[in-house]
């Protein structure tokens, strides 16, 4: 190596084979860069004695980075140094932005290693909704799956990615259908502040659906059925809290329920939901009522709705016919309409 002056110690570095760059030079206790153009080679004078990190950006015109490589050097007095840094072409990423779910998104291109920008917040869905911050999310028939924490857009992009504005609703009352209820993320809440929740146009199929969004949703609900004329049987065992089936979804958020009209409530429907309390409504045309359908929930009364005959059953026997109705009673013990264990059956004929 040929030696230098105490006053000119360099270090020098060859790059080939790029439109732009910037060589970083860093000791930790002192550090500087230069640019150049390709093919031009760069020399760094008087930098201190000591052991140096090099890296190398390679970038195009409008900024992009297109390379990368590192290298590192001991600096000596009176001796020039001689570096070449291997440029490593980077990938590319492409990163979907949605302003908001079912939107289209803008595609966003992002070298590996480089930080994506933040986007500007876009413009509301609606009134009813508030910017929650930027999520990276997978969209799957259920709707879209956020990541529990914003996006951090000082992290390095080292893949590709769906990028979502998450919309929050922030107002008590929610009317719509399956789908926009899957797609709405809601705030957080108490069982004393519950979300008033009304559905459209569900059938009996979508019930498992319902029950495990309010489940992944996390938010108290009272919950509004009354306008699904599709649903004409709630099933065993629906929003049952010690079931095995997936549709205990409700169990811990469902603080009330409004039932569709002509509905069968299946056995064990609701059991364990300890959340619902209060006074349930029996709409007209209800067929019949499950056993133990409320067990082990805050239910302590009901309103007839004039449909389904329900009547006061005051021995402990077995089985009675009334009117054509049967009330099948599972313990033994004086029943009194519906009651905190939700112990009654009924339904036309005795059938179910």
């Amino acid at each position: 190596m040929p030696k230098t002056s105490s006053q000119s110690r360099a270090a020098q570095y060859n790059v080939s084979d790029l439109e732009v760059f910037t060589v970083i030079v860093d000791s930790g206790r002192f550090s500087t860069s230069k640019s150049c153009g390709q093919g031009e080679t760069l020399e760094f004078t008087d930098l201190p004695v000591g052991r140096y990190n090099v890296t190398a950006i390679a970038k195009k015109s409008d900024g992009t980075v297109t390379g990368r490589g590192s290298a590192s050097v001991d600096i000596e007095a009176d001796v020039v140094k001689n570096v070449t840094i291997v440029i490593h072409r980077l990938n590319h990423y492409t990163i979907q932005v949605y302003d908001a779910v079912g939107t289209t998104p803008a595609s966003v291109e992002v070298s590996d290693g480089e930080k994506l920008s933040k986007p500007a917040t876009p413009p509301s869905p609606g009134t009813d909704y508030e910017f929650g911050g930027w999520f990276v999310g997978t969209s799957t028939a259920t709707g879209v799956t956020y990541s529990a924490a914003a996006y951090d857009f000082d992290a390095p992009v080292t893949s590709e990615f769906s990028l979502y504005a998450k919309w929050v609703y922030k107002t008590a009352t929610f009317t719509g259908s399956l789908s926009s209820f899957i797609n709405t993320t809601f705030k957080a809440n108490t069982k004393a502040t519950p979300y008033n929740i009304q559905l459209t146009g569900l059938s009996n199929t979508d019930l498992a659906a319902v029950a495990a969004q309010v489940a992944s949703k996390g938010v108290y609900i009272n919950l509004d059925l009354s306008s699904c004329t599709g649903i004409n049987h709630t099933g065993n065992n629906t929003f049952d809290a010690s079931s095995n089936e997936s549709l205990a979804g409700l169990a811990t958020y469902l603080t009330g329920i409004s039932l569709p009209p002509n509905a069968k409530i299946g056995n064990w429907a609701f059991k364990g939901c300890s959340n619902l309390s209060g006074t349930i409504s029996i709409p007209a045309g209800c067929i019949c009522i499950g056993r133990q359908a409320f067990k082990d929930t805050g239910i302590s009364g009901y309103t007839d709705g004039g449909g389904a005959r329900i009547w006061q059953r005051v021995d402990a026997g077995a089985n009675s016919w009334v009117g054509g109705w049967e009330c099948y009673l599972v313990e033994s013990h004086v029943l009194d309409g519906i009651n905190a264990d939700g112990n009654y059956y009924y339904a036309p004929s005795g059938s179910y």
